[in-house]
């Protein structure tokens, strides 16, 4: 009973402080209002069905009250919004692309805004992801607890169960997934299996819940993004806390968030439009509860804009991750995008047209693939067709096949010699094999050093030179300048063990010999070479994994056959994209975006003065994904980038 004392009046003193702290405004009585401090959706990316009723969206508002909502642009065709208690319902009645809508909450002393992301597809597509943010959670006996609501992405839920049943006293919304009640009794932790799904698929998370007699202390707080880059005038992702231990009750940030940001006092999610553009600044944020409190840092940039900034665009029509991404160069879908495999063994593939916005079938591959290899061919009969080969399937696969992009069709082509998954594929350019595509390493029940040939005139396969060592999660690149332009220059991988040493494949005489070893032993980082500045043709490799994510970069000089170290990116990263852009005022640089530890952060590498600058965020957490410069229509120039492990389905794109 104590407890339950205690509890209540620390919230009742929570509210009563938020309430106090008035920013100019007043209400009935002259009693002071203070202005929404937090207001979002928890399924705040969503995909809809043309003709289906959706489940209404509540938001999660502030402890303040909110008199009064609005939505800019309008939703779509079917879709409205309540004016007074913000929940939005109705039955789509368009197919509408994905378009960001910025809802606002007000009263008489302020307002908070929340983004939403919304699309309509003409058929269902499964969610990408589901999560709780308390978990695991440690509740007490007979006290009410804070509702734990689900984070969700991709396809709309609408329905949700759980096993097994919840601890006596608590209950799962079987609409919204929100986890609400006040346990009855003491029970040990649990781990139990919430699953989501709707007409197209399903998705399931782990949640770990204990409750004891007594209020136990929060233990950690994570942010989902803790170094996010913000752009003036953007509505942004909301910042979702990770909390581990007892139950929250309220939390608080120091010094006061960025201009036109909020923080829910009762949840600790950012959310907001940034109103100025300042540099990094570090905010301690502290979660409580009657038998303790707990902070963690996050820390804020808010950049001008308008470029540096990602924008939605139309979900691909199922989840996608160690998929291949390839601009296709000939015939009537020349410019469009092919995007084919990945996780869970698809065969499927669809087209991204950059004029229009949006996905369309074609296809389906031979073989279900991911970890595989996809190839422009360059010369020959076959010229302008991809060539996809290897990869994992039910087992490592030697087969090979090729997208004709006239007609849309896959047929079959000539083995390779080995199973390989996670092997590099390069298209020759000179000597006597150019057009040829040189296949190396990866792995099958071990790791490979062999390498092979494609010839895209006989459709066939042919040995070549093997490598030093067997290498996968490795790097294979072209070299375009000095006395070994031609060559190919593969550094790094896992050989039981994390490499730094690089060797050259000679494509006149299909040999390899040593080069010089990188400062640094990595795997599952990135290669590109750069085409501007002073260090033009030489290859920046940055990031990987050797134990731990390292966020250091170098340079090789295909001339002096040597490396340098060059500038470290703020983040070490691991299984995430690099892209040199080619438009706009950051024309030249290098765009490395995700990855394991990067999360949804991006970051740009100026070649000129070898040093790192952060860019604006990404909209979802990915690695496994895929990042693709767009050539053709009003949107050539800006880059890609879809699916992804945490992302799905899900797709934006960077303006540069």
């Amino acid at each position: 009973m104590c407890e339950l004392i205690k509890r209540s009046i620390t919230v009742l003193l929570s509210l009563l402080v938020t309430l106090v702290a008035a920013c100019g405004g007043s209400g009935a009585g002259g009693v002071a209002v203070a202005p929404p401090n937090g207001l979002y959706y928890s399924g705040a990316s969503v995909v809809y069905v043309l003709g289906l009723e959706i489940i209404p969206s509540t938001p999660a508002a502030s402890a303040v009250a909110i008199t009064q909502y609005s939505v800019s642009p309008a939703l779509p065709a079917g879709l409205v919004l309540n004016p007074q208690t913000g929940v939005i319902s109705g039955t789509p009645s368009a197919v509408t692309p994905a378009t960001l809508y910025t809802v606002t909450g007000s009263n008489s002393a302020g307002s908070a805004t929340a983004r939403l992301q919304i699309e309509v597809k003409d058929k269902a597509i499964a969610p990408d992801a589901l999560s709780y943010p308390d978990n695991p959670i440690i509740y007490a006996a007979a006290m009410t607890i804070v509702p734990n609501a689900p984070v969700t992405s991709g396809g709309a839920i609408t329905q949700y169960g759980v096993t097994p049943a919840l601890p006596a006293g608590l209950v799962l919304n079987a609409q919204t997934g929100v986890i609400s009640g006040m346990p009855t009794a003491v029970s040990a932790a649990t781990e139990y299996t919430v699953t989501g799904g709707n007409s197209a698929g399903g998705i399931s998370t782990i949640l770990n819940i204990a409750v004891q007699a007594r209020v136990m202390p929060p233990a950690s707080l994570t942010y989902s993004d803790p170094e996010p880059v913000y752009t003036v005038g953007q509505p942004v992702v909301e910042n979702v806390l990770q909390t581990t231990g007892g139950d929250v009750t309220r939390y608080t940030v120091s010094p006061a968030l960025p201009a036109g940001l909020g923080m829910d006092v009762l949840t600790g999610i950012i959310s907001g439009t940034p109103e100025n553009a300042q540099a990094s600044a570090v905010y301690t944020l502290t979660g409580s509860n009657s038998a303790g409190r707990v902070s963690t840092a996050v820390e804020i940039a808010v950049q001008s804009g308008p470029s540096g900034i990602w924008l939605p665009g139309d979900s691909m029509s199922r989840t996608r991750i160690a998929h291949t991404a390839t601009v296709l160069a000939s015939g009537p879908n020349a410019g469009k995008v092919l995007v084919t495999g990945g996780d869970n063994l698809k065969n499927s593939a669809e087209l991204y047209d950059p004029i229009a916005g949006t996905w369309s079938p074609t296809g389906s591959m031979k073989q279900a693939r991911d970890f595989f290899t996809a190839s422009v061919l360059t010369v020959g009969p076959n010229a302008g067709k991809v060539l996809v080969a290897g990869g994992a399937g039910n087992g490592d696969l030697d087969s090979a096949e090729l997208y004709d992009s006239a007609t849309g069709t896959w047929s079959k082509t000539g083995s390779m010699n080995q199973m390989r998954a996670a092997h590099a594929a390069t298209v020759l350019s000179t000597g006597p094999n150019a057009g040829k595509v040189l296949v190396a390493g990866g792995y099958t029940d071990g790791y490979l050093n062999s390498a092979e040939l494609y010839d895209p005139v006989a459709g066939t396969w042919s040995p070549t030179g093997s490598m030093g060592l067997g290498r996968y999660l490795f790097t294979a690149t072209e070299l375009t300048v000095g006395p070994n332009a031609g060559k190919v220059l593969v550094a790094g991988g896992s050989t039981n063990g994390y490499r730094n040493s690089a060797e050259l494949y000679d494509p006149t005489t299909g040999t390899w010999s040593p080069t010089g070893s990188m400062n640094e032993a990595r795997a599952g980082h990135t290669a590109t070479v750069l085409t501007t500045g002073p260090n033009a043709g030489k290859v920046l490799v940055a990031g990987g994994s050797t134990n731990g994510y390292r966020n250091s970069a170098e340079l090789y000089d295909p001339v002096a056959g040597t490396w340098s170290p060059t500038g470290s990116m703020s983040l070490g990263r691991y299984l995430f994209t690099a892209t040199e852009l080619t438009t706009g005022p950051n024309a030249g640089k290098v765009l490395v975006a995700g990855g394991a530890a990067g999360g949804s952060s991006a970051e740009l590498y100026d070649p000129v003065g070898g040093s790192w600058s952060t860019t604006g965020s990404m909209n979802q957490r990915r690695q496994y994904h895929t990042a693709t410069e767009l050539k053709i229509g009003p949107n050539a120039g800006k880059v890609l980038v879809a699916g992804g492990s945490g992302a799905g389905s899900s797709v934006e794109m960077y303006v540069p």
